[in-house]
């Protein structure tokens, strides 16, 4: 009984933690909600965020309207919860690792590396070793005793041959690597089953012959979005085959467009363009027309459209930060983005920082605009600025935004 005693204490550690761990992420929407939307944490469902509302960055997703209701992406788990005070702290499931995935410090979880030697999973752990080590000394008798002698012989015992299984176990996985590693590089460049085109391959992402309208569309989508963008974009693209490996690696433009046609060929069976679309929407990048009415040339058009307005809200963001100087940080604070400018900052100067943090804030909201043909990001920074009192800027604000608003006029047709 004294044994058994000391044994449930661990037990009844593990199972009020497990309680705490669970009363905790009660507090957390467990649904995933996507820009311009925000989880409601009684009925868990995507609200649109209210008008003037505002985002955070929290390193793997954004968050909008509630900072404290954090979303996870796939294969992430909450570590710590979140709250009015403070924000959530996510990680990844067991058999995932933190990938940096953007110069900002933005990542995700990719599945674990066999031969990785380190982990940057932050999985939350529900039970100590502690407990496990306390449980063992407490089992233990006297020095010199008999039972003390039989459990050293069964410890010993024990510890050889699991030293022995593991690697057994080591040599059998490294057998068939090397097998089916020698195997794949014989059957390079083969021809596949039913008639499908030759594989050709550059470093390890596949090239395939593919549509020239659906090629169009992946080289626009690699001009629009670059490197670091893309590399989020790969997360969201549906992989129904579950033979599309997502952990490239990705070291130019070039291997962007040569993931998206490995992608499209190893899921033959799906629309494509519908697929990239609502994957691009995920990310911020929304269209300006319903996505299931467009084939894949008005989509093209659409996105290089979508570049152009790019270019010229960037050059409007530059002449803002020269105008207003220093209060550049008074403009980032009413609009909820200081933190998000201050991940920037990291290496960068105030100028870059500010334009790419007041860029990505405003393409979450979708290219079109209200009655008075203002652009919502638009409306938004002319109302913070009159609030500051830069009258200077608000009275030439137009003539300020003029490149992006010729832009727009051609973007699409105005809304009747």
């Amino acid at each position: 009984m004294r044994h058994l005693n000391k044994l449930s204490e661990p037990l009844l550690l593990f199972i009020l933690v497990s309680s705490l761990s669970t009363l905790s992420a009660e507090t957390i929407c467990d649904n995933v909600c996507f820009k311009g939307k925000y989880c409601d944490l009684q009925t868990h469902t995507c609200i649109a965020c209210p008008y003037g509302s505002f985002m955070a960055l929290d390193g793997h997703t954004k968050t909008f309207c509630i900072k404290w209701t954090k979303m996870s992406g796939p294969h992430v788990t909450l570590v710590k919860a979140g709250s009015s005070e403070r924000d959530a702290v996510w990680g990844c499931e067991e058999g995932f690792d933190q990938r940096i995935i953007s110069a900002a410090g933005e990542w995700a979880c990719m599945k674990a590396s066999t031969t990785s030697t380190t982990t940057h999973s932050t999985t939350p752990t529900t039970t100590s070793t502690l407990p496990i080590a306390t449980m063992r000394l407490e089992t233990t008798v006297a020095t010199g005793s008999i039972q003390e002698s039989k459990t050293a012989y069964i410890v010993i015992g024990s510890t050889i041959g699991g030293v022995v299984f593991l690697s057994i176990i080591v040599g059998v996985v490294a057998l068939t690597w090397c097998i089916r590693n020698r195997n794949d590089r014989s059957n390079n460049n083969l021809l596949q089953d039913s008639g499908k085109p030759m594989l050709k391959t550059k470093g390890s992402i596949a090239e395939y012959v593919i549509p020239n309208d659906l090629q169009n569309l992946f080289s626009k989508v690699v001009q629009v979005l670059g490197l670091n963008e893309f590399k989020t974009l790969i997360i969201f693209l549906p992989d129904p085959s579950k033979t599309f490996n997502t952990n490239c690696e990705l070291n130019s433009i070039e291997d962007c467009d040569f993931i998206l046609k490995a992608w499209a060929q190893s899921n033959p069976g799906i629309k494509h363009s519908l697929h990239l679309i609502n994957s691009l929407q995920q990310i911020g990048y929304i269209l300006p027309k319903e996505t299931n009415k467009l084939d894949i040339n008005e989509v093209t058009e659409c996105l290089s459209k979508a570049h152009t307005l790019n270019g010229a809200y960037i050059q409007f963001c530059y002449r803002l930060f020269a105008s207003l100087g220093p209060q550049h940080i008074d403009l980032l604070v009413s609009l909820c983005l200081k933190a998000d400018y201050d991940n920037r900052m990291n290496g960068r100067n105030p100028e870059s920082a500010f334009v790419d943090t007041l860029g990505k804030w405003a393409f979450q909201f979708p290219f079109v605009w209200n009655e008075q043909l203002e652009w919502e990001p638009l409306c938004t920074v002319k109302e913070e600025l009159t609030s500051m009192g830069r009258k200077d800027i608000v009275d030439y604000f137009s003539e300020r935004a003029a490149n992006v608003y010729d832009v727009m006029t051609t973007f699409r047709k105005i809304p009747k």
